[in-house]
């Protein structure tokens, strides 16, 4: 499993999401201060094992289907 905090649209203030991706071949993001899943993202075929959020705000994502993904 990999997670990473996907900050608020203004880059100030604490991280609003929290992006969790495992074996699962799915990328979820949690609403940190409910606790409730917000969105799921869905396009690899193999686990995911990598994400990082760019300077852009876009999520990045690698997975053991041998991809890296781009989402908006």
């Amino acid at each position: 499993m990999c997670t990473t905090s996907i900050p608020d649209a203004d880059a100030l203030g604490p991280s609003i999401e929290k992006a969790v991706a495992g074996s699962d071949n799915l990328i979820r993001l949690w609403d940190v201060a409910t606790g409730a899943e917000t969105a799921r993202i869905e396009g690899h075929t193999g686990a995911v094992t990598a994400l990082a959020v760019l300077p852009n705000g876009r999520l990045a994502s690698g997975s053991q289907d041998n991809t890296i993904r781009l989402w908006d």
